[in-house]
C-alpha cells in the first residue's frame, strides 16, 4: 500500500527538521520554503496532509491556510497549522480559516506522530465515504438520465407520427436532436428531396454530397465524430457524437437507431398521407366526370333509351319489308334485344360505379 503524501511549508530549517524526521519512517514526506512553492506543488500533485509555518516568508500564515482550502481540489486534504507558543492564542482564528487543526512548537514527535496518524486516518475516511457516495450515485444518476433520454425519444415518435408535412416533422427531429445536445443534418426522400441543416436551413453543399455518398453505407457509418445514421426514405448525420466517453457514446448510438426508426415511420406516413390525398382529388376529377357523362339524373341517356324501346316494336314489325326470309329476321330481332339490354346494363353498371366512387370517397375524405 502506498505511503500517505506529506507537505511542509515552512523556511524555518530547523522547525522542517523537527517535523520531517519522525515523519519520514512511515509517510512521503515533502518540503518546500515559500507559500507560492506550496500551492504550485500541491497544483502537480495532491497531500493528503499540509503542515504550514504561520510565519511564512511570502504571505501571511492564516490568511494563506484560508486561500489554500480554497484552491484545494480535494476538499479531504488535511491542513495542520504549526504556532509558536507565543501566537497559542491563535487556535481559533486558524480554525476560522480553513485549518483542521494546530500543533505548537517546539514540536514533541510523540504528539506529532499522534496527531499526524489521527489526521490522515480521519482524511482517508472521508475519501472512502466520498468515493463510496460518488458510486454509489453514478448508476442511479446514469439511470436517471437514460429514463429521461428515451422520455424524449417517445416524445419525439408521438409528435413525429402526428406531422403532416415534411417540415414539421424537421421541426421535430431538430427539436429532440437539441435535447441530446447533439449537432445534426437531416435528409428526407420522398418525390423531392430535402436536405437541412436546420428548420427551414439548407445543407452546405459538402454535407448534401455526404448525404449522397453514405446513404448506402449501412443503419450506422461513423468517422470520427460524425455519424451517419440510415434508413430508406430518410438519413441524418450527427456531427458531435461523444466519442471520448465511451458509455455515452454507445449510449448515443441506441439512441440514435432508435430515432431513425421514429423518423423513417413518419416520413413513410406523410407520403402515404399525400398520396391518399392525390387519390381523393383523382377520384373527385373521376365521380365529376361520371356525373356529367352518366348521371342517374341524365335525361338524354334516359330518353335515348326511351326511344329505343318505343322504336324496337316497329323495327321489329317492318322487317317484312325487307324481304328477309324467317331465320334472318330472327336475328335481327334477337341482334336489336340485345343491344338494348347490354346499353341497359351499361347505365345500371355505371350508376353502380358511380355510388361505389362516391363511397370510396366519402371513406378518405374522413381518413
Amino acid at each position: 500500500m502506498a505511503k500517505a503524501a506529506i507537505l511542509i511549508i515552512s523556511e524555518n530549517v530547523e522547525l522542517s527538521d523537527q517535523l520531517s524526521a519522525p515523519l519520514e519512517e512511515g509517510y512521503t514526506v515533502e518540503v518546500v520554503e515559500t507559500g507560492a512553492e506550496g500551492l504550485a506543488r500541491l497544483e502537480a500533485q495532491a497531500s493528503d496532509l499540509v503542515i504550514i509555518d504561520v510565519e511564512l516568508p511570502d504571505a501571511e500564515g492564516f490568511e494563506y491556510c484560508a486561500r489554500l482550502r480554497e484552491s484545494l481540489t480535494d476538499p479531504h486534504t488535511a491542513l495542520l497549522l504549526c504556532l509558536k507558543a507565543a501566537h497559542a492564542e491563535g487556535r481559533a482564528r486558524a480554525y476560522e480559516n480553513g485549518a483542521d487543526d494546530c500543533l505548537i512548537y517546539p514540536v514533541e514527535a510523540t504528539e506529532l506522530l499522534a496527531k499526524v496518524g489521527g489526521m490522515i486516518k480521519h482524511s482517508q475516511s472521508l475519501w472512502q465515504l466520498a468515493k463510496a457516495n460518488r458510486e454509489a450515485q453514478s448508476p442511479a444518476f446514469q439511470s436517471m438520465t437514460e429514463s429521461s433520454h428515451y422520455g424524449a425519444v417517445i416524445s419525439f415518435f408521438r409528435g413525429a407520427i402526428a406531422c403532416t408535412t415534411q417540415d414539421d416533422l424537421a421541426t421535430a427531429f431538430f427539436e429532440v436532436m437539441g435535447q441530446f445536445g447533439l449537432s445534426a443534418a437531416l435528409e428526407m426522400r420522398g418525390t423531392q428531396t430535402l436536405t437541412l441543416s436546420a428548420p427551414g436551413e439548407a445543407c452546405t453543399q459538402v454535407e448534401t454530397e455526404m448525404f449522397r455518398a453514405l446513404r448506402e453505407a449501412g443503419r450506422l457509418y461513423h468517422f470520427g465524430a460524425r455519424t451517419m445514421v440510415n434508413d430508406q426514405h430518410c438519413s441524418f448525420l450527427v456531427r458531435n457524437m461523444p466519442v471520448h466517453d465511451e458509455v455515452a457514446y454507445g449510449h448515443m448510438k441506441d439512441i440514435v437507431a432508435i430515432i431513425i426508426e421514429g423518423l423513417q415511420a413518419a416520413v413513410l406516413s406523410i407520403r402515404r398521407n399525400d398520396l391518399i390525398r392525390l387519390l381523393f382529388d383523382e377520384l373527385k376529377t373521376i365521380i365529376a366526370e361520371v356525373h356529367q357523362n352518366f348521371g342517374k339524373d341524365d335525361s338524354r341517356v334516359a330518353q335515348a333509351l326511351s326511344r329505343l324501346q318505343q322504336t324496337l316494336p316497329e323495327v321489329h314489325s317492318s322487317l317484312h319489308f325487307l324481304d328477309l326470309n324467317p331465320e334472318q329476321e330472327s336475328y335481327f330481332e334477337e341482334l336489336l334485344d340485345r343491344s338494348v339490354l347490354e346499353t341497359e346494363t351499361l347505365v345500371s353498371f355505371l350508376n353502380h360505379l358511380q355510388g361505389k366512387l362516391e363511397q370510396l370517397a366519402g371513406r378518405l375524405r374522413l381518413g
